[in-house]
């Protein structure tokens, strides 16, 4: 029997998403000084005993707070960084309809878990995304246009980022993944098609 006790359910991870989410928008426009009293009192009214790293510097703390979801260099289900520093895909099913939905949902979670799990605020095209693109077979003619065009996906020559509607779209893409009762209707081997065969017409016409 497979130990499940580390595992949380869809449920549990979404709401923990959706609360990292509230709390980094909700800091993004305080001062560092006011992010203090803020998390101060947090800990008091939700009984949260801080760490002595972030009693000292909490400005640090509360940038961290919703990437503290990424333990040991890892997005549970989404992502993680291998032992060379690189990151890896780990979702199983994209949850996607087509190779064009399955692009745009695996650039908005690439760039998404490059920010969250190496704190880098772009994205190399050539050397992270395009691998994990052809890797998934969804790279070609198609997927770069749309890409290429995309309004929430920023190109600055080879670095790409998300902005804020984007990064929105990467949370909601992940908790599709995470979601078990999801399915998706793509996969990278592709599938045959399921069509029905055409029912042979056995009405014979009256001969004269």
């Amino acid at each position: 029997m497979s130990d499940t006790s580390n595992q949380q359910p869809v449920s549990a991870i979404q709401a923990e998403l959706d609360a990292m989410r509230a709390v980094g928008e909700a800091f993004e426009n305080l001062d560092p000084e006011t992010r203090a009293r803020v998390m101060s009192w947090a800990a008091s009214r939700f009984g949260i005993q801080r760490s002595e790293t972030s009693r000292k510097d909490p400005a640090q703390k509360a940038g961290r707070d919703e990437s503290e979801a990424a333990t040991e260099g890892e997005l549970p289900g989404i992502a993680r960084l291998t032992e060379n520093g690189n990151l890896e895909v780990t979702v199983r099913d994209l949850k996607a309809k087509s190779t064009l939905d399955a692009a745009v949902r695996l650039a908005h979670m690439v760039i998404y878990a490059n920010e969250k799990l190496k704190g880098e605020r772009s994205t190399s095209s050539r050397k992270v995304l395009v691998p994990i693109l052809k890797e998934w077979r969804a790279y070609d003619g198609n997927t770069r246009n749309t890409l290429r065009g995309h309004k929430g996906i920023h190109r600055d020559g080879d670095a790409l980022s998300l902005d804020a509607i984007a990064k929105k779209d990467a949370e909601r893409y992940i908790a599709e993944v995470l979601d078990g009762a999801v399915v998706g209707t793509w996969n990278p081997n592709g599938r045959a098609s399921r069509k029905a065969p055409a029912k042979k017409n056995t009405t014979k016409q009256g001969a004269d």
